[in-house]
């Protein structure tokens, strides 16, 4: 714009000066000839301004559409991002109650393996007397069912005994062990692995019961027999 300027100014000199050969002329000529030059470069000045306008308003205009893009764009990108960060934040959580709950299945596994190991004790102790043998009785060998009628007289007799202290500590620790697979199965992620758990403390509460039976060991029984069925159906449904 600067350059077409100078053109045109030079341009009106030339023609000024061809037409005036004796220099810049009288003031009339001169004066004559800067309106001409006014009116002539006022209108052109003044389209170049509008054009000029319109093409800074063009310029805006577009750089508006830019910007508004941009902007959009910057937008959707947090959008995706804070989207991404719940899903792992989600997925963390997922993964801390997993750890959580796999921690809880391996320290219970260990509780329940030491008091398994409790019942056993139980079971084998020695009162020097064949008549109070809980293993043989509980387990049902011939032995054991030979002397069960004798054994359950004895330790439902109202005379206080070694035989019935440690009895009453057995039957305390087979409601302790039958309530701890209850609460593996809850929190397994598998019935394979709850079902043994559940089929060994049915099987000692069992065999306590043939010599004593208690409101605790029957609603204790009950709740045993029931999740073993439940299990069963699971994984019976699951194989077909």
């Amino acid at each position: 714009m600067v350059i077409l300027v100078g053109l045109l100014a030079g341009l009106l000199l030339i023609l000024y000066f061809s037409q005036f050969n004796g220099g810049f002329g009288n003031q009339g000529d001169f004066g004559a000839f800067g309106d001409f030059i006014g009116g002539t470069l006022n209108p052109i000045l003044g389209f170049i301004t509008v054009v000029l306008l319109i093409w800074s308003l063009r310029k805006q205009a577009e750089a508006l559409k830019v910007s508004q893009t941009e902007l959009a764009l910057t937008r959707q990108e947090l959008a995706e991002t804070k989207q991404e960060a719940a899903l792992s934040r989600l997925a963390m959580e997922a993964q801390v109650k997993h750890l959580e709950k796999e921690a809880q299945r391996n320290e219970l596994q260990s509780i329940i393996k030491t008091q398994f190991e409790i019942v056993e004790k139980l079971m084998t102790t020695s009162l020097n007397t064949r008549d109070c043998n809980f293993a043989d009785v509980m387990n049902q060998t011939q032995e054991g069912a030979h002397w069960t009628p004798k054994f359950k007289e004895q330790f439902n007799s109202p005379n206080p005994s070694a035989c019935q202290i440690v009895g009453r500590e057995l039957e305390v620790q087979l409601l302790q062990l039958g309530a701890l697979a209850l609460e593996y199965t809850r929190i397994s992620s598998s019935p394979l692995l709850a079902l043994p758990y559940l089929v060994k403390a049915r099987a000692l509460v069992l065999g306590f019961r043939r010599f004593h039976q208690s409101i605790s060991n029957e609603k204790l029984l009950r709740m045993l027999e029931e999740q073993i069925e439940h299990f069963q159906k699971t994984i019976s449904s699951t194989d077909k």
